[in-house]
Formats: C-alpha cells, structure tokens, sequence
C-alpha cells in the first residue's frame, strides 16, 4: 500500500486517519488499484498525488464506525453507508465475496487496527 500511504501524506490525512479517539472503516486500495487509475486517466502514477480531488477520492474510502465483513457477507444483502464525504457508498453480497460500488472487490477483510478496520479492496472507487 505504498501509494496509498504516499496519497495519506500528500493530502495530509495521516492525522486524522490516526486519531485513536474516532473509530474508522478504511477501504485501502492495492498500489496495482492505483497504477489501473493512473492508466485509466492516462498518467503516470505520481501524477496522482497532485489530482485537486485527492482528498474526497481518499476520504471516500473511509467509513466513519467500525463494520466488519461479517457485516457485509450476508447473502444476497446489498448495503448502503455513507463515507467522511457524507456521500453514499454501496456493497453487494454474494454470501462469499463483497462488491464495493459494483467495481471493486474486497480481497482482504478485517484488518483491525487501533481506530477501526481496514479492508483491502482491488481498485480505487471514484463516485
């Protein structure tokens, strides 16, 4: 996750995503989650950390609260949250994997961390 940490760092969100006093579900893309983005908008992968909008992509990805896997993978349960930006964000369940916005997938679950959970999804989610 080296790019998502130098994102965290360039949009100073570092503090307040660790800030042991709130509670927090991360989404954490892949580093290959950010190369795909970059190819897709055609740049290279630094050029990233200077988008004007890095900041709501980020905060997109958290969650205010705790919610675990199982939580999300119940079957056939689709779920609705609302993110940091207060902008929903959608999960789909098929009783064995978990489906984030209909793109991404979670490849990795329950990471517990001292403020919250991580999860681990294959791309980054843009609204």
């Amino acid at each position: 996750h080296n790019y998502l940490e130098a994102a965290v760092v360039a949009t100073e969100l570092q503090v307040a995503l660790s800030d042991t006093t709130g509670a927090f579900t991360v989404l954490a893309p892949t580093d290959a989650a950010f190369t795909d983005l970059a190819d897709e908008l055609g740049v290279g992968v630094s050029d990233l950390l200077e988008l004007p909008n890095l900041t709501d992509i980020l905060l997109y990805h958290v969650l205010p609260g705790v919610i675990l896997e199982d939580s999300l993978l119940q079957s056939q349960v689709n779920s609705m949250y609302n993110t940091l930006l207060n902008e929903p964000i959608y999960f789909q369940s098929s009783a064995t994997t978990v489906t984030v916005n209909g793109i991404a997938s979670v490849t990795l679950a329950d990471l517990v961390a001292d403020n919250g959970v991580v999860h681990v999804i294959d791309k980054v989610v843009l609204r």
